[in-house]
């Protein structure tokens, strides 16, 4: 006997979220798309830069090492993704735990570091391609560091690999990526975020952000008497609005 249509699963998620809100959490991301997520208030927001690197562009100048990362060099990878402004906040011992699995976005996945003279300048997070991408493309859907020195890698691990090309995502509001990219010659689009989002404590959540919202030049004096897909909307934007603040990447922490 099928259970489907019952409404166990919309049951099971408003109990996700009474115990997450009963616990502090005003914001919940949840790594999928289902018309059940849309219906519960769960929308696609945020605005993210794809970078696609083909195998003619130039790569920057830059005098580098790339090899893949060990357990040994584990410490300089945690505090590059500390440095990075828009990121997601890791437990101790949650990188090494995630690098571990070698998957990206529930795929197969190979990390790089990438060294300049003595020191780690950055590292890319790469999984093969997926459905969605098209064939031959690599996917580099967590990085932090130096820029041109990961742009510079990426080139050569293109060049090494029976790809077509090589697409790096990063949040929008993390210029310079892009600004770089362009200058090479590679090509940017603008996408959502891998998943949805909602807004499950609106009070709690800008009382939360209020002080990186009046960092950035905003305030807030009444919260909007609106739905949470419009406050959703109106803080991370989309690929159709601007954004009040950035949405990270979900990178390794994509689940």
């Amino acid at each position: 006997m099928s259970n489907r249509g019952k409404g166990f699963a919309a049951r099971l998620i408003d109990d996700c979220l009474s115990v997450a809100s009963a616990q502090g959490v005003s914001l919940v991301l949840i790594s999928g798309d289902r018309g059940l997520y849309r219906r519960m208030g769960f929308m696609d927001t945020g605005l993210f830069s794809v970078i696609r690197l083909e195998r003619d562009n130039r790569p920057p100048p830059v005098s580098y090492r790339v090899r893949e990362w060990t357990e040994a060099g584990l410490p300089e990878l945690e505090a590059l993704h500390r440095q990075e402004r828009v990121r997601f906040v890791r437990a101790p011992g949650e990188m090494a735990a995630l690098l571990r699995t070698r998957a990206l976005h529930c795929r197969p996945a190979r990390t790089w570091v990438v060294r300049v003279g003595e020191r780690t300048a950055g590292y890319l997070c790469i999984s093969d391609s997926d459905p969605q991408t098209g064939p031959g493309a690599l996917l580099a859907r967590e990085i932090a560091g130096s820029r041109p020195a990961i742009l510079a890698a990426a080139s050569e691990i293109l060049g090494a690999s029976d790809a077509e090309c090589l697409e790096i995502e990063t949040p929008a509001s993390v210029a310079e990526m892009s600004f770089l990219a362009e200058s090479v010659g590679c090509v940017r689009r603008g996408v959502g975020m891998h998943g949805t989002l909602k807004i499950i404590d609106p009070p709690a959540f800008f009382k939360a952000i209020k002080p990186r919202l009046l960092a950035a030049g905003f305030s807030i004096r009444d919260i909007p008497s609106t739905t949470p897909e419009e406050l959703a909307a109106l803080v991370f934007g989309s690929v159709e609005r601007e954004s009040l603040l950035p949405l990270p990447a979900c990178g390794l922490n994509y689940i």
